[in-house]
């Protein structure tokens, strides 16, 4: 083929109007030319077709075959009903559980009003909600109380178990005392003999 045949061809590919004998031509000229000048994105594209061609194309029965398929899979066994039924009203669930977030959050969010327009009741307002808290601490410290409890017993629990440790340093100590005395005394006579 000459090129201004191959370039004629690839206008009329380009444009669609080719027929099946003609991009035969060009993926045969293509695939047999190494040393095209200009056309190498073509070169490129029919090599990956000629690279494909291999794949087989469907029979005239295979669209009958697919509708046939899902006419047969639209019928649907107990257990698949039942998990769709499953998995709807758990979507139903997962809904209304964003939906009651979304509006517990917004109200969470709402900035309070101020509601008291007279100091003295606003006042009051203020220290009933402080007795409240302060009677909530009271109980929460009064809970505690057995904690505290606890650590006094264990407190003398370690006294009483370290006051053995405790005399036999004290022993040791004394001992210590003699042993020092007594190398001083043998000391004392070494040089005496001298």
């Amino acid at each position: 083929m000459r090129k201004d045949e191959i370039k004629h061809l690839l206008e009329k590919y380009y444009r669609a109007e080719t027929t099946v004998d003609e991009e035969a031509d060009l993926k045969e000229y293509f695939r047999n030319n190494s040393d095209i000048q200009g056309y190498e994105a073509e070169k490129e594209m029919f090599g990956y077709f000629s690279a494909t061609s291999d794949i087989p194309m469907p029979d005239n029965k295979f669209e009958e075959r697919i509708i046939s398929n899902l006419r047969t899979g639209s019928r649907t066994s107990p257990g698949t009903r039942r998990r769709n039924l499953i998995i709807s009203l758990s979507g139903v669930a997962a809904s209304v559980l964003i939906i009651a977030g979304v509006n517990f959050l917004s109200q969470k969010m709402r900035e309070p009003a101020d509601t008291f327009t007279d100091p003295e009741t606003a006042y009051a307002a203020a220290m009933d909600v402080l007795f409240d808290v302060s009677s909530r601490m009271n109980r929460a410290t009064q809970a505690m109380q057995p904690v505290s409890k606890l650590n006094e017993i264990t407190v003398k629990t370690i006294q009483s178990v370290s006051k053995p440790a405790t005399m036999f340093e004290e022993k040791l100590n004394v001992i210590d005392q003699i042993t020092v005395r007594l190398l001083e005394l043998n000391e004392g006579e070494g040089v005496n003999k001298k």
